[in-house]
């Protein structure tokens, strides 16, 4: 499954979240390993507060990374924007089992969790769950783009 979070789709319509680089924020990958985290798509921050919230799911002994090369393109046949992103490495990613992701906006500035913003969910059957052995993961974002406004 995947979504995209509304607060993004608001911010993103009006500006204020574009999704390209050198923009006052950065997109990072967040790696979650709880199999109870359920994901609502009206949630407005990493961190607010509850035991239900993605910081509260998160794995731990990693750093998230960030999103490399932003690209967003035009698809008329299917009447939709694609956003797109550079795949994503994890260097020596500890051992456990992660459950999927989610990609946050960290505007700049920020140092916490409370000020950062949920953009897109993925624990898709295909890539999820997996279990890490201590070597480099490679999130290899859809040849079809990492999500679709449409």
């Amino acid at each position: 499954m995947s979504a995209i979070y509304n607060r993004f789709k608001g911010r993103n319509a009006k500006g204020t979240a574009p999704w390209s680089t050198g923009t006052g924020r950065t997109y990072r990958v967040v790696l979650l390993s709880s199999t109870t985290f359920s994901v609502d798509v009206d949630d407005n921050l990493v961190d607010d507060g509850s035991t239900s919230d993605i910081a509260s799911h998160e794995s731990t002994n990693y750093t998230r990374q960030d999103l490399g090369t932003l690209a967003v393109s035009t698809d008329d046949t299917n009447n939709r924007a694609v956003l797109d992103s550079a795949d994503t490495t994890f260097t020596a990613l500890d051992t456990g089992q992660v459950d999927g992701l989610v990609v946050i906006e960290v505007p700049s500035g920020s140092t916490s969790d409370t000020a950062n913003f949920p953009v897109f969910y993925n624990n898709s059957t295909a890539a999820f769950p997996f279990t890490s052995n201590g070597g480099n993961v490679t999130v290899q974002w859809s040849t079809a783009g990492l999500m679709t406004l449409s």
